[in-house]
């Protein structure tokens, strides 16, 4: 669970933090996406976020279903899941797909 919820927010960070301009997320290919230059900018201080570059991470809206409570923090903050449809948030994580990601990390 720590990798996995390690894994998340270092994805979460670059696609919805706040000093992270430049990088976005494909939904048809799972993963960051970001020009060249930002990415090596990125890396250079986010040394963790390197081995995100150009790999799918097909899980990470399970995971925010997990692990969304936990960012949100702050005047204003909302949950990641209010975005989500219900059927969305009550779809079952798939646990097996999630210990895929682990085991190629």
């Amino acid at each position: 669970m720590k990798t996995w919820k390690n894994h998340f927010n270092i994805v979460h960070d670059m696609v919805y933090g706040t000093n992270t301009s430049g990088f976005g997320w494909d939904t048809n290919k799972c993963c960051v996406t970001a020009d060249a230059e930002v990415w090596d900018e990125y890396i250079k201080s986010h040394k963790g976020a390197a081995c995100f570059r150009d790999k799918p991470f097909p899980q990470f809206d399970n995971l925010c279903k997990i692990f969304g409570k936990d960012r949100a923090i702050g005047h204003g903050a909302t949950d990641l899941g209010e975005d989500m449809t219900e059927t969305q948030r009550n779809s079952p994580v798939d646990v097996e797909g999630l210990e895929e990601i682990v085991k190629d990390t």
